[in-house]
């Protein structure tokens, strides 16, 4: 990772980023029939959808998911990477041609459902040439600006603009209608309280976390790089494996073997809360392939273990209260957990941007540190 510098410079990045992508979110497609959108737009779709930067993260999310699962179920490729900077390159360079190879391949599938509903302009030429190189474009772009933040313990803003990216995309009438829609009394002040307390709670214990982590994994003067990979990725690789393994029986079942959603989200949630110590380990074993340092330190399989509980807690916590009351808001656990996450990298990142620092961080053994 490299030095922050002065003071103004993250704080700048992170607000260039913003603007960029907010601007980016209102500019529309080219091509598309503006009749059919303003009419779809009336009826409160989203515009950032119609827009340049429609795929958002979502593209070098699909490449980092490729890349960890790559990591995670071949240990060498992990141990080849940490080895040189230039592995680490590699990997980055890699990861990132593989974004672009999303961005075009998800791109296309929007083209052309715009095509087929109608929302774009029958007459116009090169509509999906122009826009696969409008998505392919921005992704670049999302990469570009991901690199230009850097945060500490994750590394580059990935996760910075995974969050953000929905907020600063939201119009003021759609903000308004959530608003709207969080006050129209289906949820109770009991529902509101639950809410704010569970939020409350989220952060304290994610701070919990983080400290344990820093202290058992930590190296003290130097900065303990990506040990929030145990935070972050093990709750989202747990959901995403539990997604696909409860979906894959239920497309192959015979029809109406699976007819209660409920049943379905119970058993995704279950088995997401039993993958996620599963992933904790694992991502463990990757920071300690890219950190020799640590063989020798001890305590790590208590802190290990509590980690994984807090983020049981989080994510069926969350559940629990989706399925029990009815929150203003929907409650997801593991966005959460990378929103208070993202939270503290930001505060540290912009004290430790205050100051110069004679000495340079190590560089991490992450492919886009």
């Amino acid at each position: 990772m490299r030095p922050i510098g002065t003071a103004w410079q993250l704080p700048a990045a992170v607000c260039s980023a913003l603007l960029i992508v907010a601007l980016g979110s209102r500019i529309p497609l080219p091509g598309l029939n503006s009749d059919a959108v303003a009419s779809y737009l009336a009826t409160g779709g989203a515009m950032a959808g119609f827009s340049i930067l429609a795929l958002g993260v979502t593209p070098l999310f699909a490449a980092f998911v490729v890349a960890e699962i790559a990591q995670l179920a071949i240990p060498s490729l992990a141990r080849w990477q940490a080895a040189t900077a230039h592995n680490t390159g590699r990997m980055a360079f890699i990861i990132r041609a593989l974004a672009l190879v999303f961005a075009a391949l998800q791109g296309y599938g929007i083209m052309r459902a715009l095509e087929a509903g109608g929302l774009a302009d029958g007459g116009a030429l090169g509509f999906i040439p122009v826009g696969l190189a409008c998505f392919v474009g921005a992704t670049a772009l999302i990469i570009w600006l991901t690199d230009r933040i850097r945060l500490r313990g994750l590394g580059s803003g990935f996760w910075l603009l995974l969050v953000a990216i929905p907020l600063v995309a939201m119009s003021a009438g759609e903000l308004s209608a959530w608003v709207a829609q969080a006050r129209s009394g289906r949820a109770s002040s009991m529902d509101w309280l639950a809410a704010g307390a569970y939020l409350a709670a989220t952060l304290a214990i994610v701070v919990v976390a983080d400290a344990i982590l820093s202290e058992r994994f930590g190296d003290g003067d130097t900065e303990p790089l990506f040990l929030r990979r145990i935070l972050v990725w093990p709750p989202t690789m747990a959901k995403i494996v539990a997604g696909f393994a409860i979906a894959l029986p239920v497309l192959l079942a015979p029809d109406g073997m699976f007819d209660e959603p409920l049943s379905i989200a119970i058993a995704g949630l279950v088995l997401t809360l039993v993958l996620i110590p599963v992933f904790v380990f694992a991502y463990a074993r990757l920071v300690a392939i890219g950190r020799p340092s640590d063989a020798g330190k001890g305590g790590k399989m208590p802190a290990l273990l509590a980690v994984a509980g807090i983020e049981i807690v989080i994510v069926a916590g969350a559940g629990l209260l989706n399925w029990m009351l009815h929150p203003p808001f929907h409650l997801n656990g593991q966005s959460l957990i990378v929103l208070m996450t993202v939270a503290l990298a930001l505060r540290q990142s912009f004290d430790g941007s205050s100051e110069m620092t004679s000495k340079s961080p190590r560089e991490g053994n992450h492919p886009m540190s």
